[in-house]
């Protein structure tokens, strides 16, 4: 557990500085290059995600694989996995450039009311494409320490190396220099943190070898059906932001894009207590064959997730609307509905993680593949029906019935038939009762809905407000009605503190 903790702090701590820095590069893309060049970006971000499904899934089975050796400390089979690991990555790493240039003549005539110049997209997609797929040269060491348990490492290195790239980016734009120079800046930054983190790694594992001749490939046999998830996921979250381009035009990009770009950084942020514990849930899993999994932990980390996103998307209902508009001003602000849907995306995001955790640490990729292919489906279609009608409004309800039916009706009979942790009943009214407490919260908070900031310290206050009182509230909630293991240990520490 400590090294969980230590792979969430890792992970959490420079995330947050990352969050910031990110932000205000989003803000000087905006002010400094214009609405049209960060909608140009958004969607450049959103074309490479489909480019990533040349990894097929393979980084999840290359993980699970190196479990069991580890756990059993078997040194050659460590190095013959990483070997082939590391082949297959440069394989995927190759894909994905050449795919990018070919999605490049594209992406021009997937824009309504295109102002660019082809030339310009082509070029500046291709800077974009080689700054992001570096890493795929360059992952077998990142893979190797989330394996041993030691996640804090990669991260720590990796997370330092997009702070001074956040720097020189920013540093860039405020000297007004063009979309094509910050794109650069990205390739040198990223190739160099790579460099350090490879040789930094065979410095301090003198027994690792990448280049065994008898390289281990079979974990490529698991990719199947984790590419299916890979696929489905990458329809289901990746296009919304395609659609709105195509039939909405790049004002609309720009305004998806500020708004959803909250709803993501929330997302990853409270994802790193479930990749935290991956290499736990994943060792203990795969150990000596056991394939046991601890039903405590799980209620522990399930309700714990719930008490996050309740009191989290309930503060948001002042200073989500709030923020967009004192960072970007009035001309990208969404309308009240458009506001709300969001928010209870977020929720929905951040609530399933837990379910999720345990697929990708369990290695349930076969048994969950419907679920994911049942939400791609089902947000696609209703995406595609509902923006002709209902234009932004129909593509982020129809996300939201997507997960409602996928991640919260199909998949818990999926986990509980394989890992018998939990049993429906327990599982639904759980989620009921969760529900009611976040809906009891929204109608509290939405008298605060219409109220706005004069400055960020007038916003921060009265959102740092709101948020206490939302966890109090919630305190409360899970102490009368859910009593919950985690919540009881917090009470018993604050005791033994009083008591001494």
């Amino acid at each position: 557990m400590k090294a969980a903790i230590k792979n969430f702090i890792s992970d959490a701590v420079p995330e947050l500085v990352m969050i910031l820095l990110n932000l205000l590069l989003l803000k000087l893309f905006y002010k400094n290059l214009g609405t049209d060049v960060y909608a140009l970006y958004q969607i450049f971000s959103q074309f490479f995600a489909y480019l990533l499904l040349a990894e097929a899934g393979f980084s999840s089975a290359a993980l699970v694989s190196l479990y069991g050796p580890i756990a059993n400390n078997d040194i050659n089979k460590i190095n013959q996995k990483l070997s082939g690991i590391k082949y297959i990555f440069n394989k995927i790493g190759m894909i994905i450039i050449i795919g990018g240039i070919i999605v490049s003549f594209i992406i021009p005539f997937m824009i309504k009311d295109n102002i660019f110049e082809n030339s310009y997209i082509y070029i500046t997609f291709i800077l974009y494409l080689l700054s992001n797929s570096l890493n795929y040269f360059f992952y077998t060491y990142r893979i190797f320490y989330d394996a041993k348990k030691q996640k804090y490492v990669p991260n720590f290195i990796y997370q330092i190396g997009a702070i001074v790239k956040y720097i020189v980016e920013i540093i860039l734009l405020i000297f007004k220099c063009n979309f094509e120079s910050v794109l650069i800046s990205c390739i040198v930054c990223n190739l160099a943190t790579n460099i350090f983190m490879k040789y930094y790694t065979l410095h301090k594992n003198k027994c690792i070898h990448l280049d065994n001749k008898d390289k281990d490939t079979s974990m490529l046999k698991d990719t199947k059906d984790v590419m299916v998830h890979k696929i489905s996921g990458v329809i289901a979250n990746n296009i919304d932001m395609i659609l709105i381009s195509f039939n909405l035009g790049l004002n609309y990009v720009a305004i998806y894009g500020a708004y959803n770009y909250i709803v993501n950084e929330i997302t990853k942020f409270t994802s790193k207590i479930g990749t935290s514990l991956y290499s736990i849930i994943g060792v203990d899993y795969f150990k000596n064959g056991s394939y046991k999994i601890s039903k405590d932990i799980f209620i522990e980390y399930n309700s714990f997730i719930i008490f996050l996103a309740t009191i989290i998307c309930s503060s948001l209902v002042f200073s989500y609307n709030s923020f967009i508009e004192l960072f970007y001003g009035e001309e990208l602000l969404a309308t009240n509905l458009i506001v709300y849907i969001f928010i209870i995306l977020i929720f929905f995001q951040i609530i399933r993680t837990t379910l999720n955790t345990y697929t990708n640490a369990c290695g349930l990729f076969r048994e969950t593949k419907i679920c994911t292919i049942t939400e791609a489906t089902l947000n696609l279609t209703l995406s595609v029906i509902s923006i002709k009608y209902y234009n932004m409004t129909g593509i982020l309800a129809s996300t939201i019935v997507s997960y409602v039916i996928a991640d919260f009706i199909i998949k818990p009979i999926v986990i509980r038939n394989k890992l018998n942790i939990f049993t429906l009943k327990e599982f639904y009214l759980e989620e009921m009762k969760n529900t009611v407490c976040f809906v009891f919260l929204m109608i509290l908070n939405s008298y605060f809905f219409k109220l706005r900031a004069n400055n960020y310290a007038q916003w921060f206050f009265i959102s740092a407000g709101l948020f206490i009182l939302n966890f109090i509230l919630s305190f409360a909630y899970f102490k009368l009605i859910k009593r919950t293991v985690w919540f009881n240990r917090i009470l018993n520490s604050i005791r033994r503190k009083n008591e001494n």
